[in-house]
């Protein structure tokens, strides 16, 4: 501001405001103008009666500031800090006023997934092209799964979650992340067909939207739990071994927990919980062979103690405990079945019964050796 109009502006200002401007033309002081600052970080306010930059400070500012900061924004000298007047405008910081605007949340980091086990005919489709399935594979979101008619395919989470996928079944990868500041896994996946079971690792405070799966019309929000599910044309279900699922349909929700089912049919809601059934209580008869004895002979017949409720058994044979190497399975509406080829040395079988709702309950799992 040059001196002559500073003169000029004293004369028509009143006397306070007068004094205020010689006052800091004595001292070499700048009046009438905040340093420069963007106009976005800056608002205007108007001195009331009464008004002081101290009185000011604790009646406005609510994130920090003070009357000093409010005095050096405003080049208002050091000894006429009190005598400002009503009706003059002050420039006041925003971020003294209005609560900061948290920091976004950071970018989430690709989570890591491992093709655990492929059994033959294993088609694994990433970025739009067939990738030999290996074990060991990365795979990446948007992959693509399909089993062949026999055998299966398992992967591995990096939280520990494990998941198994049936014969003739179909799996997209959806979505693969983790939380950069916490490390929970966010993850959907999409079952276009076929059957899977999970064993989803459990973490204390998890949001059931941590794991969703996609199925026909139904959604599944999955916590810390042991289960299954499939699809067939246009129905989904699912059977809780352990834990709690909630199975989302139709705008309806039902809460699913441990030892309980439910079934969605095209688009209507969601089955109340039905209890699962219990897994057989025993095998009756199962192939052995042992030093003293010729090698077991073919086919193979395995029998077990009938389930009360049950319409029909899955039967499924693998080289491992862990059910990641399938063999062979078949349905069985007795409580027997016979396998006509089977691979000598040690097998695992398990057997679990279904309902009329098609609901599979628990497993009755042994070894045997041919």
């Amino acid at each position: 501001m040059s001196l002559a109009r500073i003169f000029k502006t004293a004369l028509r200002a009143p006397a306070r405001q007068a004094a205020h401007l010689l006052l800091g033309l004595a001292l070499g002081v700048s009046i009438g103008a905040a340093h420069a600052q963007s106009p976005s970080e800056l608002v205007d306010y108007t001195v009331q009666s009464g008004d002081s930059l101290q009185s000011i400070a604790q009646r406005q500012f609510k994130f920090g500031g003070s009357w000093q900061a409010l005095r050096e924004l405003n080049q208002i000298a050091p000894r006429t800090q009190n005598s400002i007047y009503p009706g003059q405008s002050l420039k006041l910081r925003r971020e003294w006023l209005e609560k900061p605007a948290p920091p976004p949340p950071p970018a989430p980091l690709p989570s890591q997934v491992t093709l655990q086990s492929a059994g033959p005919g294993l088609i694994l489709r990433q970025a739009g092209s067939t990738v030999a399935a290996q074990v060991g594979t990365q795979l990446a979101e948007g992959t693509l799964l399909q089993t062949g008619p026999t055998t299966g395919a398992s992967f591995t989470m990096e939280d520990g979650s494990k998941a198994q996928l049936a014969p003739n079944s179909s799996l997209e990868l959806t979505r693969l992340q983790k939380n950069a500041a916490t490390g929970q896994l966010q993850s959907v996946f999409r079952l276009v067909q076929g059957s899977m079971q999970m064993v989803v690792s459990k973490l204390k405070g998890a949001k059931p939207d941590r794991m969703l799966i996609q199925v026909a019309t139904a959604t599944l929000g999955i916590r810390g739990t042991s289960f299954r599910v499939s699809t067939l044309g246009n129905s989904a279900q699912s059977e809780v071994l352990e834990g709690n699922v909630e199975l989302g349909a139709a705008s309806a929700l039902v809460a699913l927990p441990g030892g309980y089912g439910s079934k969605v049919v095209g688009t209507a809601p969601p089955l109340p919980p039905i209890a699962l059934l219990p897994a057989p209580s025993a095998f009756t008869r199962m192939p052995w062979y042992s030093q003293h004895e010729t090698a077991a002979s073919l086919p193979a017949r395995l029998e077990w103690q009938p389930v009360p409720g049950a319409v029909r058994y899955l039967v499924q044979v693998a080289s491992d405990a862990a059910f990641d190497q399938l063999i062979a399975q078949q349905d069985s509406t007795q409580a027997r079945v016979d396998f006509a080829t089977l691979p000598r040395g040690y097998n695992f079988v398990r057997v679990r019964a279904i309902d009329a709702n098609g609901l599979a309950g628990y497993d009755l799992q042994q070894a045997f050796r041919l």
